[in-house]
């Protein structure tokens, strides 16, 4: 019966260090090459690699998607306001999908500003992010890793089938 307590005990200290290890806030702090790309034939292309800096704090949830709070840059996309007011805070459902919307004040009254859809893995590991009213056939995309057309379209493709299934 003593040793049935010492295992038990165990065991709930493992599980405790492994939840308590997988709900702390982690700093993310990355610059990554992205592509940014116009799905669909009938589209002018916008065929360039990017640079996405990623700096914040993310929270994981036991029965939620995770939480981002802080700032995305997304170089050639310039938002109202000033890096200092870009703060933003992500709520990702289970499946890695949040909305990019960044807040900041004018003329002292808050506005938003969104850009699309983004989808993500892991830590920003992955991530694709659909702009504006995007669709298979039409409008931009960002996706990292990725330094082509053909590798950022894998990386979106997916991304949106891991989602849309």
């Amino acid at each position: 019966m003593k040793k049935l307590f010492i295992i038990l005990g165990v065991l709930g200290v493992i599980v405790f260090t492994a939840l308590a290890w997988y709900l702390y806030p982690k700093d993310v702090s990355k610059q990554v090459t992205a592509f940014e790309y116009t799905a669909g034939s009938n589209q002018p292309e916008v065929d360039k690699e990017i640079e996405v800096l990623i700096e914040g704090t993310l929270r994981k949830k036991l029965f939620d998607g995770p939480t981002f709070n802080g700032f995305i840059g997304i170089e050639g996309i310039k938002i109202p306001g000033g890096k200092k007011d870009q703060k933003m805070t992500i709520s990702f459902s289970e499946d890695g999908t949040g909305i990019l919307t960044y807040g900041f004040y004018e003329n002292n009254k808050p506005k938003t500003h969104s850009i699309g859809r983004i989808i993500m893995e892991g830590d920003f590991d992955i991530f694709t992010i659909l702009m504006g009213n995007w669709n298979y056939n039409s409008g931009e995309s960002i996706a990292a890793p990725a330094g082509n057309r053909e590798e950022a379209k894998k990386v979106t493709e997916k991304l949106v089938n891991k989602v849309w299934e």
